[in-house]
């Protein structure tokens, strides 16, 4: 059975280091890059019109298209080589590519593999008919990665369709992979778990009894995505119909990300920014939850309004689905929680004159009121439209307009400038605020 270690960020993964060779005839290597800049290379078209060629060749003769392949670059994925033979391994970059040659069902193969917890990223073979998958393992030379292959092969192969087969040459640490191009290439957003060799897993100990308890039960943890994938095929010691209930908890949890990245797509442009910026950047650890919500909340409350927080960290958590163990009505309990403990604290700290206005305002002033000191608080003026406040609040723009014109009547805002409409050949312009709700309702009066 595949054993696996802790959860590990992509982006380590991602900044490994692997040796990249001009072409088959090169001795030495011409540099080493990271994972991270050969994906984005395969991207971005980099190799494009190399790796077309090798496409159109193989639709006519499969013989032209071989001279064409090895003619082009290639990376050696597993680590850092001053050559070409395994000989030459100087250290492992913790990735393993998997060839998956001549797939079917290359559509149906895509849509499967991101629910494997150990894929890194895949893509497109210079041949368009295959594809490279990269998996995470914990292996530090040419004999822990052969064990680590061993039980990827078995894993991947429980795992996919059993008309897709798998190439055995990336066995050896020092194997090659060509260069491609795929626009559509696939990279994890949430942590990977590596594969583990046998010779870093420890020995159990457990009686038999409990061996076969093991068998044919799955754990919390690996229901939760973040140990075992032994489960996922006849090929391990689990019981068939583990395997499918493992199978359909994999399924459904790749569902809710799937169903969770849609809706941020869908998110108006502000929206996705703000996200992005306050959530989507943030490293997510299993098991970090509490800590994670806690520390992203203060300012988060500063610029959107509590109805929008609410939808933000609640699509949030469903995009970790198999990440975080803790169920939605818990995580959505603690965020309305925090709304009301936040509301408190945040109203205590306000300065005299700043609370005496903040403490007669509605739940969306409040908001609107937040949003516009935080963003004074970090310029001397704030340009704000009512579009975008009435994005950021959850409200019709006219009904932020409303927002803004209150906040100046009580004197918590001045405007500095007025906006500019959009019109033919000239772009529109928010209007410019300054925060003066710290003044002296006194000053105010006529």
């Amino acid at each position: 059975m595949a054993k696996f270690g802790p959860p590990i960020e992509v982006q380590s993964l991602l900044s490994a280091e692997m040796s990249l060779f001009t072409s088959c005839k090169s001795k030495s290597p011409t540099k080493s890059i990271t994972l991270q800049s050969y994906l984005a290379g395969v991207r971005s078209g980099k190799w494009d019109r190399r790796v077309e060629a090798v496409r159109k060749a193989n639709l006519d003769a499969k013989a032209n298209a071989d001279r064409l392949k090895i003619k082009l670059p290639f990376i050696k994925p597993s680590g850092v080589f001053s050559g070409l033979k395994q000989t030459d391994f100087i250290k492992h970059s913790g990735v393993l590519v998997i060839d998956l040659d001549d797939v079917d069902d290359l559509v149906g193969v895509r849509e499967i593999l991101p629910q494997h917890n150990s894929v890194i990223a895949f893509h497109l073979s210079p041949r368009g008919t295959g594809l490279k998958v990269f998996v995470a393992i914990s292996a530090t030379n040419s004999s822990e990665h052969k064990a680590c292959w061993s039980l990827v092969h078995e894993s991947l192969g429980a795992f996919l369709p059993s008309s897709v087969k798998i190439d055995q040459a990336p066995s050896n640490v020092s194997s090659n992979c060509f260069v491609s191009w795929d626009p559509d290439l696939w990279i994890a957003d949430d942590p990977r778990v590596p594969f583990l060799p046998s010779c870093l897993t420890p020995l159990s100990t457990a009686p038999e009894k409990e061996k076969e308890k093991e068998r044919d039960t799955i754990s919390e943890d690996s229901m939760g995505g973040r140990h075992s994938m032994g489960g996922l095929g006849g090929k391990s010691h689990v019981t068939q119909s583990v395997n499918h209930e493992h199978k359909k908890v994999l399924r459904s949890q790749s569902r809710r990300r799937r169903e969770a990245k849609a809706e941020i797509k869908k998110l108006n442009p502000v929206l996705r920014r703000i996200y992005k910026q306050y959530l989507g950047n943030r490293s997510v650890v299993s098991g970090e939850r509490n800590t994670f919500v806690i520390n992203v909340f203060p300012p988060l409350y500063c610029v959107v309004g509590t109805e929008v927080l609410i939808e933000l960290l609640k699509l949030h958590h469903q995009k970790q689905t198999g990440i975080w163990t803790t169920n939605i009505g818990d995580h959505m309990a603690q965020v309305h929680s925090m709304i009301e403990s936040w509301g408190l604290k945040y109203e205590g700290n306000l300065a005299d004159p700043e609370r005496v206005r903040y403490s007669d305002l509605g739940q969306n002033m409040r908001a609107a009121f937040r949003i516009i000191r935080d963003l004074c608080g970090q310029v001397e003026t704030a340009f704000m439209s009512h579009r975008e406040l009435g994005f950021r609040l959850g409200v019709a723009q006219s009904t932020a307009r409303d927002y803004l014109r209150e906040l100046q009547a009580i004197g918590a805002i001045k405007k500095m400038q007025a906006g500019e409409k959009w019109t033919s050949g000239r772009k529109p312009k928010a209007t410019e605020y300054r925060w003066s709700g710290t003044e002296p309702f006194t000053e105010l009066l006529p």
